[in-house]
């Protein structure tokens, strides 16, 4: 089991542990910031098929496209040109807006 699973088991058991303590499902699923569903659909996986229910069975896939190593950053922060392809290809991706601040440092605001 890897270490991001058991971080999802132990953060769902503290989540139940403090409904069963408090009583209040409500209020421990908007303090832990979760539906009421996704507390009763953990509930169920739980009962179901133990703590292996827990881990979510469904991990967005990851885009290798999005991945960069730190000196491909290096040699992007140092090449002019490059840094601009790269504040493109973040607008591509993430609809974003990359524009540099007083200090001559890109800053990157999210629509």
């Amino acid at each position: 089991m890897t270490t991001k699973a058991q971080r999802e088991i132990n953060h769902k058991l503290k989540v139940f542990e403090h409904a069963n303590n408090s009583g209040n499902v409500s209020f421990i699923c908007r303090y832990f910031g979760i539906s009421r569903d996704t507390f009763c659909r953990w509930k169920k996986n739980f009962r179901n098929k133990g703590e292996k229910g827990l881990i979510n069975s469904k991990p967005c896939p990851e885009n290798p496209k999005l991945r960069y190593r730190s000196s491909d950053l290096m040699f992007i922060m140092s090449n002019p040109f490059q840094l601009i392809e790269f504040i493109m290809f973040f607008r591509r991706i993430f609809s974003s807006q990359v524009a540099p601040n007083k200090s001559g440092d890109s800053q990157i605001s999210c629509n």
